[in-house]
């Protein structure tokens, strides 16, 4: 049996109402030679039978079974389960278009690349404004070049294009497995580590500003849903892990800065979600033992611009076991 050139990982969790679109655009792919694998999380919707439907049309649907462990953990199987020559990560209630597989691949394989980024179109159910994800619709020309992916990362963040999300991207599959590269699981905002640490360890990369990804906006998504104190913590752990790989590999001082502008943004966000949690799920947080919440309050305080400029003075990335700790900390807690 011919190997496939792509494979696609299809997380599928409760989404009976978008699959059928979902794995119909992906059937409908001008390029022929790849493996949809499709790990049904869990579901308890008629997800698994659409799947077993489509999968008995066509031998490309494979369907990976487990009980749900999270978007992270389904991920993770699929890259395990990967034979293609690129990987792709597709969300089950997202599509691409028709041309996306054939121009990705034939741009990754004439340019070697380890990463390949593209765009998106974003469209937004009824109630979800449509201020949601515009940042996926651009290419500067300054990220069109084949790069390092050191160098792709410092553009992206100065030209205000950094994307760190799974999908919208094409991975060399071999480039994955060779660095171990996983996401972590049990956490909400496991992309970010895993860009991240990807986009570090990769020699070659580009973008493209075909929009082929095709990304939805609905009301019950984690992107849109209320924050609770899982979105807070989540982005603490995320953030520790990019700490941690700050300083386990060898970065120029760019790298660093642009490091410190992602940290800087996640922590944004962080203090936005903290500050719209209602009282129930901040006492989750106020509950944690004193060196997490310290740590907490520390990223909540660097989105005051003083502040920052202290941190940023004194940071120069070589972070000491003292102010990563409450980090760990955190991260051990999700481990059990």
């Amino acid at each position: 049996m011919q190997k496939p050139l792509i494979s696609i990982i299809i997380p599928v969790y409760n989404v009976e109402k978008y699959l059928r679109e979902c794995l119909d655009s992906v059937l409908n792919q001008t390029l022929t030679n790849f493996e949809a694998i499709c790990i049904n999380d869990g579901s308890t919707d008629s997800s698994q039978a659409i799947l077993d439907e489509y999968a008995q049309k066509d031998n490309r649907i494979k369907i990976i079974s487990k009980i749900n462990g999270g978007l992270s953990s389904a991920r993770n199987v699929g890259i395990n389960n990967a034979n293609g020559e690129y990987i792709t990560f597709l969300d089950s209630d997202d599509y691409l278009t028709s041309d996306a597989l054939k121009t990705c691949f034939e741009k990754a394989k004439c340019d070697q690349l380890d990463i390949l980024v593209f765009c998106a179109k974003s469209f937004c159910e009824n109630g979800i404004s449509s201020s949601y994800g515009k940042q996926y619709t651009l290419c500067p020309s300054q990220l069109t070049e084949v790069m390092t992916g050191s160098e792709f990362l410092i553009k992206s963040l100065t030209y205000n294009n950094h994307i760190g999300t799974a999908p919208i991207k094409l991975f060399r599959t071999d480039f994955l497995k060779e660095n171990n590269l996983r996401f972590i699981e049990g956490i909400l905002h496991e992309d970010e580590p895993f860009y991240y640490e990807a986009i570090l360890l990769a020699k070659r990369v580009t973008k493209i500003q075909n929009q082929f990804y095709c990304r939805r906006y609905r009301s019950d998504s984690i992107t849109t849903t209320n924050k609770t104190s899982k979105h807070v913590i989540g982005k603490i752990v995320a953030t520790n892990r990019i700490l941690e790989l700050s300083k386990t590999l060898k970065l120029s001082n760019q790298a660093l800065e642009a490091t410190m502008t992602l940290i800087s943004a996640i922590a944004n966000n962080l203090a936005s979600d903290y500050y719209s949690l209602d009282n129930e799920e901040q006492a989750k947080l106020n509950a944690l033992p004193y060196e997490q919440q310290h740590f907490l309050q520390f990223m909540i305080g660097l989105t005051n611009g003083k502040r920052l400029a202290i941190v940023e003075n004194s940071f120069s990335f070589k972070l000491g076991l003292a102010l990563t700790k409450p980090f760990r900390i955190i991260a051990n807690l999700f481990k059990h």
